[in-house]
């Protein structure tokens, strides 16, 4: 802007009061050399393409200024996070305390302090923290497996344990359940916790060091292994026992006994009157809550549908009232029992 007004302070001749012109140097008469009107002009044009050259610089700063701001510190300002006043009396001091944020040195160290953690979980197991979870995963994968009947323990067994002198080795063979000895029981444990370090070991792999989600995983899987076994439990898929075998074998011998004898095709009847007349036929049973010989009314209807869809090769149908239609009680046969 001064070189804009230097330039035209130089253009232009200053007019005097009585309206003469005075030249630049300050004399007073026309200007020198007798200018003509046209030199006047050019004059003029020159001193407006000076202003606005200067103006169009200006302005390009300006919005260079504004766009373009200029490069930020390479340390983070900090802000006071609490002031408190400084006792004079005591520190001899007056001001404030000033608890600085973390800068972006801080944050990067802080950074890499746990990418060095996660690292070092990488590297080597921490008894601290990779032990729990390990533990964790063991239980989890033995409760999921089946936990005492899962498909590691009678192969183990075998492999230790002669067959033919070890009676609980012997039913497991023949695909019943039987309670394994404590040693073999505290060797499967061992066993499951390899696994469940081997396990935990390859998560803290796919989570890149963070033992943290691991056990958190580890707990989520116990969880679920253990609602699987009451399932199992609850279901009736756990093996029988050869006690439980035998009884079951000798049950469905029994009913089938009573169906040839007591139950005839065509007609219908419900499945209380075939429960009823089936403990009328044997007498051991005629109650439920018998010590000797305890039998539910539960058990015998399950004893139905098995022989209907064994026996009689579902010709049969129950309805949801518990009709079944197709079969019917000889009540010629039932009225002598």
């Amino acid at each position: 802007m001064a070189t804009a007004q230097s330039n035209l302070h130089k253009s232009f001749p200053t007019l005097a009061d009585d309206g003469e012109e005075y030249d630049n140097k300050g004399n007073n008469g026309r200007l020198s050399g007798g200018a003509s009107p046209l030199l006047s002009m050019q004059n003029r044009k020159q001193a407006l393409y000076s202003i606005s050259s200067a103006f169009a610089v200006a302005t390009a700063g300006v919005v260079s200024s504004t766009v373009f701001p200029p490069a930020a510190s390479a340390f983070d300002r900090t802000f006071p996070v609490e002031l408190t006043d400084i006792d004079d009396n005591k520190s001899g001091n007056s001001g404030v305390l000033i608890g600085q944020r973390s800068n972006s040195q801080q944050r990067k160290q802080n950074a890499e302090l746990t990418k060095k953690k996660l690292d070092q979980n990488l590297a080597t197991f921490n008894v601290k923290n990779d032990l729990l979870p390990s533990a964790t995963w063991g239980l989890a994968l033995f409760f999921a497996s089946g936990s005492r009947s899962n498909p590691l323990a009678t192969p183990l067994a075998n492999l230790l344990y002669d067959k033919k002198k070890e009676k609980w080795l012997e039913d497991r063979n023949a695909g019943l359940f039987s309670a394994p000895p404590l040693p073999f029981l505290v060797l499967l444990g061992f066993v499951f916790l390899i696994l469940g370090t081997a396990t935990q070991y390859v998560l803290l792999q796919l989570a890149e060091g963070d033992s943290g989600v691991c056990g958190q995983l580890a707990g989520v899987s116990l969880i679920g292994g253990g609602f699987f076994e009451i399932g199992r439990i609850a279901s009736g898929e756990k093996r029988m026992t050869r006690d439980e075998k035998d009884r079951a074998v000798q049950l469905n011998e029994e009913f089938n006994e009573f169906a040839e004898n007591r139950l005839k095709p065509g007609g219908n009847c419900h499945r209380t009157d075939i429960v009823k007349s089936f403990r009328r036929y044997y007498a051991k049973y005629r109650q439920s809550d018998s010590q000797e010989y305890p039998l539910t009314d539960l058990e015998i209807e399950k004893l139905l549908r098995f022989w209907n869809q064994k026996k009689n090769q579902g010709k049969a149908e129950m309805s949801s009232s518990g009709f079944y239609y197709g079969i019917q009680i000889n009540a010629d046969a039932d009225v002598f029992a």
